[in-house]
């Protein structure tokens, strides 16, 4: 028999966060009328955040899925110190059918944003410690709010990824690593998460499409080849800075050289320099600038310091791990990359090398500037960003560049390549508790 139709009323109160937010997604099965909706200035001092207001109604039906169309119903309006901007006062449908998914999206702009550089979360205290990109700004007792930030974790369900926090939420920072307006770290409790142990990613990238012309195969194996290179898929990984393209057709790019370190390589444990001899040099010699990678554990120093002993390097958890750095100084048959201080000044003795732990980057190739676009997990996938951009890294190269972009993997019977695009600096959003929302929501059921 049919149920009466049942009627429940809700009420969202959230902070605003930094950028977009989804607010409320109509459930299955349910029509909803937003009856009243409000933005609150909470911030203090005398800040003017503007705010978006927007009803979202996304495809669901098999052919159409994902296609969106925004009906803003309040663009970039300013609410006052101490104010509320009534945001709806009457009736606003909300419905999710067969063929729609309707919801209500916020935008929030606000002074003081911050992006997040790195985050430590303690899965047993709850307490996170949160470094920003440049210093933040924020105080001690000072809540804020974050956004877009990206972690993954172990659980019943293997490795999964999640964008913290969900549903968003206001903190206070309990403690500053630093002096006030310089410091670039705060600590805060944002609660425990079933005590799994969650491991910061700077931001996921989503490849969404490339246009014609996107890659131009420009340098090959010391000959100009200038052939267009077509992709129709793409992995960024924001640690190692690689990006890796996937071809329709085999595009006959050569992969790096490898290379075998031998004595009188050493490492300077203070400046973080590692000099670098090898048993056979590249035809021409080592040249400054040059990107090289060395494989994990593929070359041993003995060090005396605490227990001694020999042990291999780059460990996983190194700054040159699984990366391509350039060479920054050559000296006849050697070479010197960066790979970071040690946490101690005792004497780094040579003692073997992995055969071929070297890889030298061989081939180029130029990408067009603006022609690959992606999405990014920084605002929760919601928004499309065009690659490489004419303020990246110099080792993007272009289309037009006659070096390119160095290839770090490839086979010359593969589909795939790889370049080195540098790794991401961004990971979130931070920002002062500045904007509050509330709204009135009627729930009416149609099963029947």
């Amino acid at each position: 028999m049919a149920v009466a139709p049942l009627n429940k009323f809700l009420t969202i109160a959230v902070p605003v966060a930094p950028g977009e937010q989804t607010i409320y997604t109509a459930p299955t099965g349910t029509s909803a009328i937003l009856l009243y909706a409000q933005v609150s200035n909470v911030g203090i001092g005398q800040s003017y955040p503007t705010v978006t207001f927007t009803h979202r109604r996304t495809s669901v039906a098999t052919r159409t899925a994902g296609n969106i169309r925004n009906n803003r119903i309040i663009k970039d309006a300013e609410v006052p110190p101490n104010d509320a901007l009534i945001l709806v006062d009457g009736r606003l449908v909300l419905e999710r059918t067969s063929v729609v998914s309707d919801s209500i999206v916020l935008t929030g702009i606000q002074t003081g944003i911050g992006t997040v550089f790195d985050v430590k979360y303690d899965g047993s205290s709850g307490i996170t410690t949160v470094t920003t990109l440049d210093p933040h700004g924020l105080d001690i007792g000072e809540q804020i709010t974050m956004a877009g930030i990206a972690f993954t974790c172990s659980g019943t369900y293997g490795l999964t990824t999640s964008i913290f926090p969900e549903p968003q939420a206001a903190f206070t920072i309990t403690n500053l690593i630093g002096d006030v307006g310089t410091s670039k770290t705060f600590v805060t409790n944002t609660g425990l998460v079933d005590a799994l142990p969650h491991v910061y990613r700077p931001a996921f990238h989503q490849f969404v499409r490339a246009q014609s012309g996107a890659a131009v195969a420009t340098f090959n194996n010391n000959t100009n080849v200038g052939y267009s290179v077509t992709f129709n898929s793409a992995e960024y990984d924001p640690i190692s800075g690689i990006v890796s393209f996937t071809s329709p057709m085999v595009h006959g790019l050569a992969a790096p050289e490898t290379y075998t370190a031998t004595t009188g390589t050493g490492y300077d444990p203070i400046s973080g320099i590692m000099t670098t001899n090898t048993t056979v040099a590249p035809s021409g010699g080592w040249q400054t600038g040059d990107l090289v990678c060395f494989e994990d554990n593929s070359i041993s120093f003995s060090c005396d310091y605490e227990s001694g002993g020999t042990k291999s390097y780059p460990r996983s958890t190194d700054p040159i791990s699984s990366r391509f750095v350039p060479i920054t100084r050559v000296d006849d048959d050697t070479f010197e990359i960066n790979v970071g201080p040690a946490n101690n000044s005792n004497h780094h003795t040579y003692q073997s090398a992995v055969p071929n732990g070297i890889k030298r980057a061989r081939s180029r190739v130029g990408l067009g500037t603006e022609k690959t676009t992606w999405k990014c997990s920084q605002d929760n996938y919601l928004t499309e960003h065009k690659y490489p951009r004419a303020t990246d890294p110099s080792n993007w190269g272009s289309a037009s560049d006659e070096l390119g972009v160095d290839i770090v993997d490839a086979v010359g019977t593969s589909k795939t390549f790889s370049v080195y695009a540098g790794v991401s600096t961004s990971g979130g959003l931070v920002g002062p508790l500045q904007m509050e929302f509330i709204c009135s929501i009627l729930e009416n059921s149609t099963a029947s």
